[in-house]
């Protein structure tokens, strides 16, 4: 079809321009028509659709980002300084004290000569008894006696006798004492300067032995 218009479309022009170089006149009056161009319809091309290809954008992942332990800040060991350990002195074992069978055995003392406190004319004696087992057996004094002599040999005794009751107990290997005092004055009756006391005990042990003894000391003259 469109070659059969093309044909005529030709032919036409043709006739156009012999006439046009023939009779120009005729051509003058005439006025030029736009001839026609068969403008190809467009043919439908199966031009394929784009189709969006998907990108395969990856589903963003989370990513578990580990949060760093702290790191402890070791303090420096600090060098022990040595420790003397004491060494444990081993108990000292205690030996069971041999059985005594015996009494008690008391011993006593004083300071000789008793020192002379000035007092008025005259002095005053302090004097201390001191009494020591020596037997192991605990012991205990019952009776104190006290006697003055003086320089010419007459006994005095403080009150109307020279024993007193008195209870003065004394350990196993150990010891006691009792105290008392006199005082005089110089050139009277009884006058004790330059004489001697005596202190005299008894009593009995805790096996019920009974003992007893006494102990002596001068009087010092003056201060």
């Amino acid at each position: 079809m469109h070659t059969f218009l093309a044909l005529i479309v030709g032919f036409l022009a043709i006739s156009l321009l012999i006439a046009g170089c023939c009779c120009p006149g005729l051509l003058s009056g005439l006025v030029p028509t736009a001839t026609p161009t068969s403008t190809p319809t467009a043919t439908a091309t199966d031009t394929p659709t784009p189709t969006a290809t998907p990108t395969d954008t990856p589903t963003p992942t989370a990513t578990r980002t580990h949060t760093p332990t702290p790191t402890r800040t070791v303090a420096p060991t600090q060098t022990p300084r040595p420790t003397v350990t004491p060494s444990r002195t081993p108990a000292p074992t205690r030996k069971p004290a041999p059985t005594v069978a015996g009494p008690a055995q008391v011993v006593a003392s004083m300071p000789d000569p008793i020192p002379c406190t000035k007092w008025n004319t005259g002095c005053q004696w302090n004097f201390t008894a001191t009494f020591t087992e020596k037997n192991g057996v605990s012991a205990t004094i019952k009776r104190i006696g006290r006697r003055f002599v003086d320089t010419n040999g007459h006994v005095w005794t403080v009150g109307s006798s020279e024993w007193h009751d008195e209870t003065i107990y004394i350990p196993a290997k150990g010891n006691n004492s009792y105290s008392s005092w006199v005082r005089t004055l110089a050139g009277e009756d009884p006058d004790l300067r330059g004489g001697t006391v005596t202190v005299s005990y008894s009593g009995v042990d805790a096996k019920g032995n009974a003992f007893s003894g006494s102990v002596s000391a001068k009087l010092a003259w003056s201060p």
